[in-house]
């Protein structure tokens, strides 16, 4: 009988350490989450602020160089295409930003 009752113990204390080291695992994850997080968080106001204005001028110059004042030699399709561009990598921070600031599905 002693045997059966050392297996149990063994199974509970196997489990006990699973549970822990699953909470730890877990409390790391948080804690690289938030700390990607704030990092993010004081990215995002210099991003704003560099590329959505760099974005609508690169755009403004396409439109005048290119098409108002029709420069043969301006790459005004290239140029739009790179507005575009730094507008996207803006949004896809953002959504990187929302992605870090969900919470768990225990909380909600």
């Amino acid at each position: 009988m002693r045997y059966h009752h050392d297996i149990r113990v063994h199974g509970a204390l196997r489990q006990g350490l699973e549970r822990a080291a699953l909470g730890l695992f877990n409390f790391a994850w948080r804690a690289i989450g938030l700390s990607i997080l704030a990092l993010m968080m004081l990215l995002e106001p210099v991003l704003r602020l560099t590329l959505v204005p760099l974005a609508f001028l690169i755009f403004v110059a396409s439109l005048v160089f290119g098409f108002l004042m029709g420069a043969p030699d301006f790459p005004k399709w290239g140029m739009i295409g790179l507005a575009v561009g730094l507008v996207l990598v803006y949004w896809a921070y953002l959504w990187l930003l929302s992605f870090f600031t969900r919470l768990p599905h225990e909380i909600d």
